[in-house]
């Protein structure tokens, strides 16, 4: 299943674990993503919680014709490669 299958699914907020997970990254790398504004978030007190289908249409507009984005560093990666 795909992840913007996944997260269309969801009818809560995810928490950054439940993200780091469907992306295979550690939490922090989630964290230091949202620190720098790469990742839509909202920060409720202590917590941190991502709208999963803000994140699914994030993933989208990130996509580029047959490429990728890298969430980390805004790189086009080929799918192809």
């Amino acid at each position: 299943m795909s992840i913007l299958r996944k997260l269309r699914e969801q009818t809560r907020p995810l928490g950054v674990k439940e993200v780091a997970e469907l992306f295979d990254v550690t939490e922090s790398t989630i964290q230091r993503w949202i620190r720098r504004g790469e990742i839509p978030a909202i920060r409720v007190s202590d917590t941190i919680r991502i709208d999963p289908v803000v994140l699914a249409d994030w993933i989208e507009r990130r996509s580029i014709a047959g490429g990728e984005t890298d969430a980390g560093t805004g790189q086009v990666e080929d799918a192809n490669a």
